[in-house]
């Protein structure tokens, strides 16, 4: 018995659609760890979930590990692959170097946060206290011409502060710091006009 080409296709994919059909009922198996950045697979659970939560979509460059003994403090180094477009770009003896953004976060072993770089973050990740201090010092709601950008950061030893920038022209900016319970650090001025 001869079989054409034609044949042969109709049975290669009758062939899928009945193997594509059969396995559509199955529940693909989730893994998590393989999803996982391979750097903070070598740290304990409550260290890489702060991490992970710190820096959703980051990847990790670089983890040190001090005092593994007594009390380990671990130190990631974070790159967001996505913005790749924020670049800094730098000339050092005719040569060009390319980096992406890094963002450093430092963690005790039970994942409190003990130093943590300045690093963009969405206006939905403010605490409310620092909405309600945002919202009486700009109480016009001034956006800015290019909207504005929140960032937070934690010094050593300091508490986590928040700050805003909003850009109005090339020569007019306003600037304001507030801590994570609404108090005002810095700002310029009062209120926004």
């Amino acid at each position: 018995m001869s079989i054409t080409r034609r044949d042969a296709l109709t049975a290669a994919v009758g062939c899928g659609l009945v193997t594509t059909a059969a396995r559509a009922d199955e529940k693909p198996v989730a893994n998590d760890a393989m999803r996982r950045d391979p750097v903070l697979n070598s740290v304990p659970d409550a260290v890489r979930k702060v991490f992970e939560a710190t820096f959703p979509g980051h990847r990790c460059t670089r983890m040190v590990i001090r005092g593994a003994k007594a009390a380990p403090v671990y130190r990631g180094t974070f790159f967001n692959p996505a913005i790749w477009s924020r670049t800094s770009h730098s000339l050092a003896d005719g040569e060009t170097i390319i980096t992406p953004p890094l963002y450093q976060l430092e963690l005790d072993a039970a994942g409190k946060v003990l130093e943590e770089t300045l690093r963009e973050i969405e206006p939905t990740q403010l605490p409310k206290a620092v909405l309600v201090a945002y919202e009486k010092w700009n109480p016009n709601g001034v956006e800015g011409r290019s909207g504005h950008f929140w960032l937070t950061e934690v010094a050593m030893e300091q508490p986590r502060v928040y700050r805003i920038r909003i850009i109005l022209s090339s020569v007019t900016a306003y600037e304001a710091t507030f801590r994570e319970d609404g108090t005002v650090v810095q700002a310029d001025p009062a209120i926004i006009p």
